[in-house]
């Protein structure tokens, strides 16, 4: 029986009851319902000094978090709107990323964003870049959850049926794209 897949959520929202970790939850929830094995980062929590430059000794928590990306299958990650860019733990968490050590590439990644305002997209713009000089792949659907708190109830469950079945394709597609994916990371493809 072939090994689970590890599919690592990373939620970049510095807000301790955030939308963003919300839908996260949602997430998570849908990824064991598929039997994968998921991990939820919510970077907010995890006050991850900054990066310092190559060659200085990591703190033992970045260096638990990069492992854990070396591992995963698959990523998702989470991605609140500041600025019209992505949140700053999300750039200084892959600052800490060497080519040379920890490798994430041929792994698939989808990005969901949830806002109070209309947009999302650029926090996703900026993302992209950045993981496709990593060398991850994209799946093709993405997130934009606009006005997210109407969206959400007091429990944190999306109320709108069609949303939640866009979310639910979008960590299915995820999946699928990470079963196909890892031969070729093992060497198989």
């Amino acid at each position: 029986m072939a090994e689970k897949l590890k599919i690592l959520i990373i939620n970049g929202s510095v807000h301790v009851d955030s939308l963003n970790l919300k839908i996260a939850k949602i997430v998570e929830k849908e990824l064991q319902s598929l039997e994968t094995q998921s991990t939820l980062i919510h970077l907010g929590e995890e006050k991850l000094p900054p990066f310092e430059g190559y060659g200085v000794p990591y703190p033992p928590r970045v260096n638990e978090i990069l492992k854990l990306m070396t591992q995963a299958d698959g990523f998702i990650f989470v991605v609140p709107e500041y600025h019209r860019s992505m949140p700053s733990v999300f750039k200084n968490l892959f600052e800490y990323i060497d080519d040379e050590e920890v490798k994430i590439e041929d792994r698939p990644a989808a990005l969901v964003t949830a806002t109070e305002g209309q947009w999302g997209q650029f926090a996703q713009m900026s993302m992209h870049g950045m993981l496709r000089t990593l060398r991850v792949w994209l799946v093709p659907d993405q997130m934009y959850i606009s006005q997210a708190s109407t969206l959400l109830d007091e429990q944190g469950n999306l109320k709108d049926e069609k949303l939640l079945e866009r979310l639910k394709s979008l960590v299915s597609r995820l999946v699928r794209a990470s079963e196909l994916l890892r031969p070729l990371r093992n060497g198989n493809g």
